[in-house]
């Protein structure tokens, strides 16, 4: 028999509306955290306090848990058409038309790198961190 209450339930149900900022997931966030009560009330020890400290504290954790999770896969569900990287393909072809030349003038099939045979850098102007802003527009 689960000592979960309804008290306990209209509880955790505020907690995940308070952590989640009113989020439309904290409806999900709150019944992930009572499924991980559930999961995990065996472990639940009289001795160091009471069930209801003990399952808010369970909740509490489970709901963040599912905040993050939900987050990371927001981020993963970015289409990466949306996003706007430079095109390169001009460097490539230089780059690959120079391997070309080099295999065919020296005959030995291998080509080392040479640090100012092309210019594979970014341009100064571009964050290779994010692509899409402007280092000038940040200063």
């Amino acid at each position: 028999m689960s000592r979960i209450t309804d008290e306990l339930i209209e509880d955790i149900q505020k907690y995940a509306r308070v952590i989640s900022n009113g989020s439309d997931m904290a409806m999900d966030y709150a019944q992930d955290a009572l499924a991980k009560i559930l999961e995990v009330e065996g472990d639940y020890d009289p001795n160091l306090g009471t069930f209801t400290t003990w399952a808010t504290r369970v909740a509490i954790n489970a709901i963040i848990d599912s905040m993050r999770t939900t987050s990371r896969d927001e981020k993963r569900d970015i289409e990466w058409g949306e996003l706007n990287y430079p095109d390169h393909t001009d460097r490539l072809q230089q780059w690959m038309s120079a391997q070309r030349a080099a295999r065919s003038s020296n005959n030995s099939g291998t080509v080392k790198p040479s640090a100012d045979s092309v210019d594979i850098s970014l341009p100064a102007t571009i964050d290779p961190i994010n692509p899409n802003t402007d280092i000038k527009d940040a200063a």
